[in-house]
């Protein structure tokens, strides 16, 4: 019957001890215990790792090299704990905690993302934080102390499914009062709520996104272009290359409202911006767009590609030379 037990138990936390490991550094912000490097078993020392502020977070753990303890034992406080409560129960209503084995032994080297059974996440208030005493180790066993890793699960983002929404420098969902600007929380892009396409909003800066800077159409994939890839730098901008392919470079390279899938948008994509009575546009979210915009498509003639009318939706062909441009992404 012991065996029995012992081989329940045995099972119980090996469960429980299935953890991701990997070598490369996981995301989020790093936090220190107050000492690192290998403590021997044995000793009677509280490390703790406070979660840097109220968030629900994956928790990684750094295992150095030369790591022994074969079952150290994590405890994951995410509401807190009261001073001296030493127990440690999942269903506590008030202070649940989550214990959580990790064979240091095996793992050494790489970062372990701490997790109880199907619970891969915890919403830590703030003063929630992770915890763990060699002092139940054996003498031989050394355990390993580096740095805990709060990776925040940041939630999906739940858009109006009609109108327009203001997207800020950094991908953020802003109120209809948002100004145009730089920073990292200022609007940058606009996102239509119906096609789910991603517009920038072009600034008056004499920056990257100028509206008064222009383009050459320049496409060097083969698989797109038409057979003829256009001309390259040829338009009139302030920074970088002065063509399409360029620009689009260019924007995916400072991950413009986050992405960086930007791309020339379509003729059909680029009529969606126009409405069908006056106000074509509405300035409220397209303030300083040009005039004609360039297309990614290109007509019969190779020699030319589609330029639509800003506001209006007219259309016509254009040879190759400069034009004006505003990205799109996503919707596709």
């Amino acid at each position: 019957m012991k065996i029995i037990k012992s081989f329940a138990l045995a099972l119980c936390l090996a469960l429980l001890a299935i953890n991701t490991a990997q070598a490369v550094v996981p995301a989020g912000v790093a936090v220190t215990a107050k000492a690192s490097g290998m403590i021997a078993g044995g000793s009677n020392v509280s490390l703790t790792w406070t979660a840097p502020a109220a968030a629900s977070y994956k928790v990684w753990l750094n295992v150095p090299k030369g790591s022994k303890a074969t079952n150290a034992l994590y405890r994951v406080y995410p509401k807190g704990n009261l001073v001296g409560n030493t127990l440690c129960s999942p269903t506590d209503a008030t202070y649940p905690c989550f214990e959580i084995p990790v064979n240091q032994a095996l793992k050494q080297n790489t970062w372990v993302q701490l997790t109880a059974n199907t619970t891969t996440q915890w919403a830590f208030v703030k003063g929630g934080y992770v915890t763990i005493n060699p002092f139940k180790l054996p003498i031989s066993e050394s355990l390993g102390v580096s740095s805990v890793r709060f990776e925040a699960i940041i939630p999906p983002t739940i858009y109006p499914s009609t109108g327009y929404s203001k997207i800020s420098n950094n991908g953020v969902l802003l109120g209809d009062s948002a100004v145009l600007g730089t920073g990292v929380n200022a609007w940058a892009c606009t996102r239509d709520n119906v096609t789910g396409l991603f517009w920038e909003v072009k600034t008056t800066d004499l920056g990257l996104r100028d509206k008064d800077n222009t383009y050459s159409w320049y496409d060097s994939n083969t698989g797109t272009n038409g057979g003829n890839s256009g001309v390259q730098n040829k338009g009139s901008c302030t920074i970088g290359s002065c063509d399409t392919e360029g620009y689009v470079n260019a924007v995916n390279a400072i991950k413009l409202c986050g992405f960086s899938d930007w791309r020339v948008p379509s003729y059909a994509h680029l009529k969606t911006l126009s409405k069908s009575s006056y106000p074509y546009i509405d300035k409220t979210y397209f303030p300083t767009s040009g005039s004609w915009l360039w297309s990614s498509s290109t007509t019969n003639d190779s020699s030319y590609a589609w330029v639509v009318a800003y506001g209006t939706g007219y259309s016509s062909s254009k040879s190759y030379n400069d034009n004006k441009a505003q990205l799109v992404r996503g919707g596709q």
